[in-house]
């Protein structure tokens, strides 16, 4: 009895795959498109993360940044975000200026611009060279020590 269920799937199944076959040979070229989905292995992010402060009054040169953020990839990549958590000073007597390519990408207009953020996330999206940085400048209205943590995701 057995064999004769077997038989007879087999039977069944090779009708099964004779017709799609059957059905695939019937459609037209234009009727069939493929689509190839490959995720890139070299495809990653990589972030740093540090704290300055300063009592700076008066922005500084492009030559003198609060933060340095390298490209760390070595080849031409995507700044992806920056994600700032200001100190409590910071909060209601800093400023923030932030850089790439020394081409402005991010700026707080007034010292307590932060007065309500514990942090913030900024998506920047923007293509950076191989050699180039991201900066951060600091401001502080009176003098008083102002901090800011940093965190600078590259990406490819």
């Amino acid at each position: 009895m057995m064999v004769i269920v077997q038989a007879l799937t087999s039977v069944a199944f090779g009708l099964g795959v004779d017709k799609i076959i059957e059905k695939l040979n019937e459609m037209k070229p234009k009727d069939i498109q493929t689509v190839r989905v490959r995720r890139d292995p070299d495809d990653f992010s990589n972030s740093i993360l540090e704290k300055q402060t300063s009592t700076n009054q008066k922005w500084q040169t492009k030559a003198n940044p609060d933060f340095i953020f390298e490209n760390v990839l070595k080849k031409d990549s995507i700044v992806r975000e920056i994600s700032l958590m200001p100190d409590t000073v910071f909060r209601t007597k800093g400023k923030l200026r932030i850089t790439i390519d020394d081409v402005e990408v991010f700026i707080s207009k007034t010292f307590d611009a932060f007065e309500n953020i514990q942090d913030t996330v900024v998506r920047i999206n923007k293509t950076i060279s191989q050699d180039s940085n991201v900066k951060i400048f600091l401001l502080s209205s009176d003098g008083s020590a102002v901090g800011m943590t940093a965190q600078v995701t590259f990406g490819e």
